[in-house]
């Protein structure tokens, strides 16, 4: 019995391979705002609230636990696919990567074509 696997499509960027099209409304949220304020990531939890701050800016909409739950498995995705990297920082503190620098170029493309 032969069998066929279907992969996504896949975008390659110089050594990047991503399958972005999988990428979260969230994730993708993140990667663009902190690409384009060329700035860290910082996320916080203090007295039962939960942030994810890019310039001072909470991206978090409300704390409710679906909400918060998609925001921070945005951020957990964006790790896993190395855009974004705590190395070197404070726990919870986040900068984006090259690979990550380059696929939030190609959503600003999209999105002003």
């Amino acid at each position: 019995m032969i069998r066929f696997l279907f992969l996504p499509s896949v975008i390659a960027i110089g050594g990047c391979h991503s399958q972005s099209a999988e990428l979260s409304n969230e994730a993708e949220s993140i990667l663009a705002k902190a690409a384009s304020a060329d700035t860290l990531i910082v996320y916080t939890r203090f007295d039962g609230l939960e942030s994810i701050e890019i310039n001072v800016l909470n991206l978090i909409p409300d704390q409710s636990a679906k909400t918060v739950a998609s925001w921070l498995a945005a951020l957990e995705e964006l790790k896993r696919r190395n855009y974004i990297t705590g190395d070197g920082l404070k726990v919870g503190v986040y900068r984006v990567t090259r690979d990550g620098e380059k696929v939030a170029q190609i959503f600003s493309q999209s999105v002003s074509l």
